[in-house]
């Protein structure tokens, strides 16, 4: 009796030791195959480049003051970043629920567009008007170009440019001056910009009274100019010889727009 007893325990005994064999080599097989790829319900593995799904996998945190989730990469190798969004060509990388301003997040385009292209950038420079041979710009009876600014278009661009031209002129004699806002380059001699002509074309005038001072301002706009490289200024002629002085200045301001976005729609 005790001969039969004891053989049929070592059968269950070995029937036990078989299945937990097979259950743990069904483990291994089965749960490395789940981790290698990481599919939907499987385990997220890192560092595995195989990890896959085809539902969200969602993350939902409550956590006072501080993010549900933060990626860091410490490495100072060339191109680590923490983060690299990756979809096919026209899907966006990103979308979030929120239209709040994020802090230090630097993007190069905004709707398509360059960065470069959603402002204006203004340049302004200043002179004395007067005699030459005393430092200002002008002399009697020719066209002269104050207060020039320099702008290079690169090859790649078409810029729209809006020019303020101001000057305050005196004279020891009676006279009359002519002024426009003028550009100079590319297929442009000395041209009023308001005009598109030669500065001879030039309209606007002021009438000086010996020893008076008078004041002038004036405003064009042109574009959009091709690649090149062109200079901006207030253009004066007067048939005398102007007055130096210190408080006798002409003013040129240069507004530059990329011709490739557009400008806000005026009611």
């Amino acid at each position: 009796m005790l001969r039969i007893v004891a053989s049929r325990a070592m059968r269950v005994g070995r029937a036990t030791v078989f299945l937990m064999g097979l259950a743990l080599m069904l483990a291994l097989v089965f749960g490395m195959v789940s981790r290698a790829f990481g599919a939907n319900g499987g385990n997220f593995i890192l560092g595995s480049v195989n990890n896959a799904a085809t539902a969200i996998t969602r993350l939902t945190g409550n956590v006072d003051g501080g993010p549900a989730l933060r990626v860091s990469n410490p490495s100072t190798d060339p191109g680590s970043t923490a983060l690299d969004l990756q979809v096919e060509t026209g899907k966006a990388p990103m979308k979030v629920n929120s239209g709040t301003k994020v802090t230090d997040l630097n993007a190069d385009r905004v709707d398509g567009k360059d960065s470069t292209a959603l402002g204006i950038t203004m340049k302004s420079a200043h002179g004395r008007t007067g005699d030459t041979s005393a430092g200002g710009c002008t002399s009697p009876g020719v066209f002269s170009a104050c207060a020039p600014v320099t702008i290079k278009v690169p090859a790649d661009k078409q810029y729209h440019v809006t020019v303020l031209s101001s000057f305050t002129a005196m004279s020891a004699e009676a006279t009359e001056v002519t002024y426009c806002p003028a550009i100079k380059g590319g297929s442009f001699g000395l041209s009023c910009i308001d005009t598109g002509k030669d500065a001879n074309a030039i309209s606007d005038f002021i009438s000086l009274a010996p020893f008076y001072g008078e004041s002038a301002a004036t405003s064009g706009q042109i574009g959009p100019l091709p690649a090149g490289t062109y200079t901006f200024s207030t253009t004066i002629k007067s048939r005398l010889q102007l007055e130096s002085g210190n408080d006798l200045k002409a003013h040129t301001t240069v507004m530059v727009r990329d011709a490739s976005a557009p400008g806000p729609p005026i009611q």
